[in-house]
């Protein structure tokens, strides 16, 4: 049996930022200054070395997730800091490390290594973190969840026991709001996405679930 996770973030709606850029030279003169919205995947470039600045929305656990780009090696290491102080290091990545922050609290990342990754800050959470999927049934299951702003990613997990094609489709509830899913196999390594231009909908389309191949298309 292959588990399948989906993806399912809010690009549009309401005005808030969680990633704030810093300065490039507070790592190194070719480190990257990175910005996002809160929950975006972000992909960055290890041995150039990579900075963000940060809020969370609300005082919680937090996991600092790296998944591979493509199926490349990388190796990873993070450093949190507060106030001039390191808070936190890890050496992992899924995750690097697991932290409670304070909301409002300002906090720089600081991440270096080899290779590419994908890097995204998640809430400890059921549906919000990798390891805490939203178990899904394949024959057919469906579940309402409510983005509170943009950027909000929720976690979905779909095992995959049979050859036959498997829909996953999200739908908004409200105009305006845009959808982008990810599919993930269980070792972090996207397989397929697709994004609601027009706040109409998206589906992401498992063809062959044990043959991990893929089609997407929006609709």
């Amino acid at each position: 049996m292959l588990k399948r996770l989906l993806r399912a973030m809010a690009l549009m709606g309401m005005a808030a930022a969680i990633w704030l850029a810093l300065p490039a030279g507070a790592l190194s003169e070719a480190a990257q200054s990175v910005s996002a919205f809160p929950g975006e995947l972000v992909e960055v470039d290890l041995g150039q070395g990579a900075t963000m600045r940060f809020t969370v929305p609300s005082g919680s656990v937090y996991d600092l997730w790296l998944y591979p780009v493509e199926d490349a090696f990388f190796s990873a290491h993070a450093e949190l800091w507060q106030g001039g102080a390191l808070v936190v290091a890890g050496d992992g990545a899924m995750p690097a490390f697991s932290l409670r922050l304070t909301a409002g609290a300002e906090y720089e990342l600081r991440l270096t290594g080899t290779g590419r990754a994908w890097v995204e800050l998640a809430r400890h959470a059921l549906s919000r973190c990798f390891d805490q999927p939203m178990a899904l049934d394949a024959a057919g299951d469906t579940y309402a969840k409510a983005f509170v702003r943009p950027g909000d990613a929720h976690w979905y997990a779909v095992d995959a026991d049979s050859d036959a094609p498997v829909t996953l489709v999200g739908v908004p509830s409200e105009a305006g709001l845009r959808l982008k899913a990810q599919l993930f196999d269980d070792g972090g390594r996207l397989l397929a996405e697709a994004v609601s231009e027009e706040a109409v909908g998206l589906a992401v389309m498992n063809r062959m679930a044990r043959a991990a191949a893929f089609d997407v298309e929006d609709v």
